[in-house]
């Protein structure tokens, strides 16, 4: 953590015993443009991560969302594939969590980077 901002976590437990759950699409206050340096409003690169409900992109890459697993209201796990370098399919699981009320995206490992929503995302 970087003494900025505090990571919220919410307990992966309900008295209702509603997660985890599986959704096909990626959670709304997931979705957006989210980068490091947000100052300058993401213009003119590309954000680090940008994610819809059926897609993750990361830099050059376009992963498509096949399962999500919602841990928590904060914490998710993104399956995706896409195609290799070598045209092969390639498989990754994404961990994500929200911190500081939503408003960044970090991983739920210790000392994962924070990212910012982009403006207008």
């Amino acid at each position: 953590m970087n003494g900025l901002l505090k990571q919220e976590k919410t307990d992966t437990t309900t008295a209702s015993g509603d997660y985890p759950k599986t959704a096909a699409t990626v959670p709304k206050p997931f979705t957006g443009a989210w980068d490091e340096l947000t100052q300058d409003g993401c213009r003119n690169r590309e954000a680090r991560f940008y994610l819809t409900d059926k897609a993750l992109y990361n830099f050059e890459v376009a992963w498509d969302v096949t399962k999500v697993v919602l841990l928590s209201r904060d914490d998710i796990d993104i399956h995706t594939t896409a195609l290799g370098e070598d045209g092969n399919q390639v498989s990754e699981i994404w961990q994500f969590a929200l911190a500081d009320g939503g408003k960044a995206l970090t991983g739920r490992t210790k000392d994962s980077p924070f990212f910012r929503r982009c403006p207008g995302t």
